[in-house]
């Protein structure tokens, strides 16, 4: 009876210390430095939680991406779900197995020149000897809404507003061909 007594209190002490250590919320401001250096942009998040159902999981609520450089908002979502593949990690590579945003609001601009508000972020970046190369696998979107303004393509201003998106991306590199699922609301 003793040992079992100290088989539970292992057990539960452990599970209780586990949790504590993935409490993403007591790492807030290193996750938000590491994202905003990442994507050149203001990053903020309400809350962000850490779960190893089918995998580790990252989720963060109310997530908000700024415009580079600005105030204005790029990308909201009511929640940024982030599932992360294991086995890739023993070889120095990071391949995020999905990133999934519920009811996304995305702000889309091009300008007259024809570039768009995130091309940046689409620019290939040298992975230097000592960092983790990240892959991503699939993107998808849940009820989102996308508002397009295009400067390039006329004269005068085109808007396109897109509702209840929902997209999936999947096998997602850059220079491969990807499947694409998608369906809205014009």
């Amino acid at each position: 009876i003793a040992v079992l007594a100290i088989l539970v209190l292992l057990l539960g002490g452990g599970s209780f210390l586990f949790n504590q250590l993935l409490h993403l919320d007591s790492y807030k401001e290193q996750i938000l430095a590491q994202v905003q250096q990442a994507l050149d942009r203001q990053v903020i998040y309400e809350k962000g939680s850490f779960s190893f159902r089918f995998g580790p999981q990252f989720i963060f609520t109310h997530v908000t991406v700024k415009e580079k450089g600005s105030a204005a908002t790029f990308i909201s979502a009511d929640r940024l779900s982030i599932r992360l593949s294991l086995l890739p990690l023993l070889e120095k590579k990071m391949v995020l197995h999905d990133i999934e945003l519920d009811k996304p609001v995305i702000t889309i601009y091009r300008d007259k020149a024809g570039v768009f508000n995130f091309s940046d972020m689409l620019e290939p970046k040298e992975v230097k000897k000592d960092e983790i190369e990240i892959q991503i696998r699939e993107i998808r979107i849940n009820k989102g809404d996308i508002r397009f303004t295009d400067m390039a393509v006329a004269p005068q201003v085109l808007i396109t507003i897109l509702t209840g998106t929902d997209l999936s991306i999947n096998h997602f590199a850059r220079g491969k061909n990807c499947a694409i699922k998608f369906a809205t609301d014009i």
